[in-house]
């Protein structure tokens, strides 16, 4: 798979998963910080396999 393909699907797969989860956090008022703080570490965890796949 060339990089630019495999970049579209990574940056597709995370902002699915992060912005359903911050869709689950606006939508329940009782499950409100547990999405955050999720989608907070997902993100995060997202952010540093960026780094690690394509600028490495």
């Amino acid at each position: 798979m060339p990089p630019a393909v495999r970049l579209i699907v990574i940056s597709a797969f995370v902002l699915l998963t992060v912005g359903l989860l911050v869709l689950g956090a606006v939508k329940s008022k009782q499950m409100r910080v547990p999405f955050t703080i999720l989608a907070i570490v997902l993100a995060f965890i997202y952010i540093v396999s960026y780094i690690v796949l394509f600028v490495l």
